[in-house]
């Protein structure tokens, strides 16, 4: 499959799935999608074994970047709000009961649902000064 917010490869039994969405690698609403796909391609893979996900850049996870694509005032309808939640929590949920292991690297960090990405995960793997943040409390979306 041809992605472009993603870089998928397997080596040895191992899909690492790496977010190239410069400069942010947020979790855009190109991202969220790929990541499915890629997740459904490894899973479907017998190769595979284990799964990665990490970004590209600083390692640093962004969260609400697809909030810049909708408005960029950041207002919403309680239906477009609802429907960008909707997307992110399918993955998320997705993510939880999968079949294989992932593990999640965060060389820099996380915020926001690049954080909650990392929640979903087995495992996270993550530098001793990487930071973290969960910016929703303040913006209601928890």
């Amino acid at each position: 499959m041809n992605y472009e917010a993603i870089d998928y490869r397997v080596i040895d039994g191992v899909a690492t799935i790496t977010k190239i969405n410069e400069p942010q690698y947020g979790m855009t609403r190109a991202v969220v999608r790929e990541l499915r796909d890629a997740l459904e391609e490894a899973l479907d893979d017998t190769e595979v074994s284990v799964v990665v996900i990490t970004c590209g850049g600083a390692g640093f996870h962004m969260g609400a970047v697809v909030f810049g694509e909708a408005r960029e005032n950041w207002s919403f309808t309680p239906l477009e709000f609802r429907e960008v939640i909707q997307l992110g929590h399918e993955l998320f949920r997705y993510m939880e009961s999968y079949e294989k292991p992932i593990i999640g690297v965060a060389k820099g960090g996380a915020v926001g649902g690049g954080f909650e990405m990392l929640h979903t995960c087995d495992f996270v793997v993550a530098a001793d000064e990487a930071s973290f943040g969960q910016p929703e409390v303040a913006l209601g979306m928890m």
